[in-house]
């Protein structure tokens, strides 16, 4: 072998060691890069359910601020007091004044910060209480659009402790509370 043969050899070793290093470089920065992306999109997962739980925990708390007035004005229509016959609402026809400020509350709430907060359920079940408080006002108050009254105004105050996670033991809400409140369920940590 001459030297001009050797040097040839030793260039195509040489050329060969760095296309096989160039090669190992280039899977290796793409191992790397897989495992640099795995570990990113496991932080944001994380991220992400921390700032749903925490963006659910403010909501709540600002629900649990706003729906008290709610509450308080849909109180005026109780669903406990009235007897049975058909004067059963008469109480209600002498608190014409309470039922038109009531309706005006209600309007309020719809359309004010308690509305923004609501479920779609809620705020529909509100908007009927509403509704139900004007016409009981334009009508004649006879039974029929008494029992629709206490009625909706009951369906609204249940749909309000539904958003609150406030209901019976029984339906089950408590384990979605449950899972609202776990940020990484589900998640890979």
């Amino acid at each position: 072998m001459t030297l001009a043969q050797g040097s040839a050899v030793v260039a195509i070793v040489s050329a060969a060691v760095a296309v096989v290093v160039t090669i190992l470089g280039v899977f290796e920065r793409r191992r790397a890069f897989r495992a640099q992306q795995a570990e990113l999109d496991r932080q944001a997962q994380r991220w992400h359910a921390e700032f749903r739980k925490d963006f659910w925990l403010e909501q709540y708390r600002y629900r649990l601020a706003a729906y008290g007035e709610v509450l308080k004005t849909l109180g005026a229509v109780p669903d406990v007091m009235f007897e049975s016959g058909p004067d059963k609402y008469k109480a209600l026809h002498g608190k014409k004044e309470l039922l038109r400020s009531t309706a005006e509350a209600l309007r309020g709430h719809l359309y004010g910060e308690p509305g923004l907060l609501m479920t779609g359920p809620t705020r529909n079940s509100l908007h009927s209480a509403w509704r139900e408080c004007l016409l009981f006002l334009r009508g004649d108050g006879d039974e029929l659009s008494g029992d629709l009254l206490v009625d909706v105004f009951f369906h609204a105050r249940r749909y309000l402790r539904a958003d609150l996670y406030l209901v019976h033991r029984a339906t089950g809400r408590l384990e979605n509370l449950m899972k609202e409140l776990d940020p990484l369920e589900g998640s890979v940590s």
